[in-house]
């Protein structure tokens, strides 16, 4: 059955809605529902970025995933010996989910509270993510802090080619660096996503070509910049699933 709804005033056609997906902004930094960290460096010499995960993960600091307070954490990415992932040209010090998920399984949601403390040359960073398995992995959602605007980028169907079309929703400007903000990103039963800032919220739907893909939430600092660069706090983080 399909519903119309009013996305930032236009109407929309999608499937029907359920009821409302929310999350509240936490208040402290959990990594519990994470089960790796994905780092920006190869210390190890094996050609691959080092990750944390397991037990280690719940206790882990280093220069570039510091827990400064209880409720604190500072991912950075450097200037210098870099790594990165097969399937992207970019650093990162970022979490990934624990688990995956269906579209269908019901309220998926993360929420955190941020602040940008240094850009990389490029001015953009990727703070949070739903991104799926797959054999080259594309990520469905992005969500964007790019020179004090916050934009999530949505691919318009699922596909593993390089440059895949997306939406663009943009959801607040004029964030300066050092000023802590909060976001949430939320997918409903049947599709429906929803990216609020700071009480500001955009909404569309994830089309159907992803109903099937084993999803996940991810969260940190992926620079956008082969050169590194860049520092994010955390002093809120959480994921909840129905």
């Amino acid at each position: 059955m399909l519903s119309v709804a009013v996305l930032a005033g236009a109407a929309i056609f999608g499937p029907a809605a359920y009821a409302e997906c929310s999350i509240a902004i936490p208040t402290s930094t959990s990594t519990s529902s994470y089960g790796t960290l994905q780092l920006p460096v190869d210390a190890n010499g094996d050609g691959k970025p080092d990750t944390i995960s397991g037990s280690q993960l719940s206790s882990y600091s280093s220069q570039f995933f510091e827990r400064q307070t209880a409720a604190r954490i500072v991912m950075r990415v450097p200037t210098s010996g870099l790594a990165t992932t097969p399937n992207s040209r970019y650093p990162r010090s970022e979490l990934k989910e624990n688990r995956t998920w269906n579209v269908d399984d019901g309220c998926a949601a993360q929420a955190a509270r941020v602040n940008i403390y240094d850009l990389p040359a490029s001015g953009d960073i990727v703070i949070g993510q739903i991104h799926q398995e797959a054999t080259t992995p594309r990520p469905p959602v992005e969500l964007h802090y790019t020179n004090g605007t916050i934009h999530a980028d949505v691919m318009k169907q699922n596909t593993t080619a390089s440059g895949s079309p997306r939406t663009r929703l943009t959801i607040v400007s004029g964030i300066p660096l050092k000023q802590w903000f909060s976001y949430s990103i939320t997918l409903e039963k049947g599709g429906l996503l929803k990216v609020t800032v700071n009480g500001s919220s955009q909404t569309t739907y994830l089309d159907a070509s992803f109903d099937s893909s084993k999803l996940y939430f991810k969260a940190g600092n992926y620079t956008q910049d082969t050169g590194g660069g860049s520092s994010v706090g955390f002093e809120g983080l959480s994921v909840k699933h129905n």
